[in-house]
């Protein structure tokens, strides 16, 4: 087996080295729709996943791209650099726990390398998330008192919300804040923040 270390952010892994790659696909090529979708198949298969998630209420929050290069173990082949093994990182989060699980996939192998619990490290937000926090602020009444005529048609933007204080209501919860503008211009209130742990609505005036 040879030695591989990744090009991209998870150190440490060791795979069986090979090149193939999906037809048409060169080694650096982003993600395929067939590659994320096997990779969804593969880590909700894992029983390594399973165990860690059991029936807590999760996301699949991403699914990235990862090269690994691999060292040939033939000593007397002439010197030259093995092509890139295709490779993804899928990253969950619970929701019951406050944590995430990462999982590693050989693409060209179709098997989980490996599985790792994520502590006290931000999990990127799921697009469905995203939607799930624009549905509940533009149904919430008060929201929609507050944004003035027709609340649809503005666009909206998040950024995360990470609490380190043990009294926000955000403290070890799964929270973003929406930001809403009509053309070039940000509302300056309300200051509107979703509870995606619990479903909830909360807004704050400067």
């Amino acid at each position: 087996m040879g030695r591989l270390h990744l090009l991209s952010a998870a150190a440490g892994l060791m795979l069986l080295p090979t090149v193939l790659q999906p037809q048409g696909v060169r080694p650096l090529d982003p993600l395929t729709p067939a590659e994320i979708a096997m990779t969804r198949e593969l880590v909700r298969a894992d029983t390594q996943v399973r165990r860690l998630i059991g029936d807590r209420r999760n996301v699949l929050a991403q699914i990235s791209f990862l090269a690994l290069k691999a060292e040939g173990t033939d000593t007397t082949a002439p010197t030259k650099e093995p092509a890139p093994v295709r490779a993804a990182m899928a990253t969950y989060y619970v929701y019951d726990g406050d944590f995430g699980v990462r999982a590693f996939v050989n693409l060209a192998q179709r098997t989980v390398l490996s599985v790792q619990r994520v502590e006290e490290e931000p999990i990127p937000m799921a697009p469905e998330e995203i939607a799930t926090a624009k549905r509940l602020a533009l149904a919430d009444s008060g929201v929609r008192r507050r944004l003035g005529p027709r609340p649809e048609a503005l666009r909206v933007e998040w950024l995360g919300v990470t609490a380190v204080d043990t009294s926000d209501p955000c403290y070890h919860r799964r929270c973003l804040q929406l930001l809403f503008r009509r053309g070039r211009a940000f509302l300056s209130r309300p200051t509107v923040i979703i509870d995606l742990t619990r479903g909830t609505v909360r807004t704050e005036e400067r």
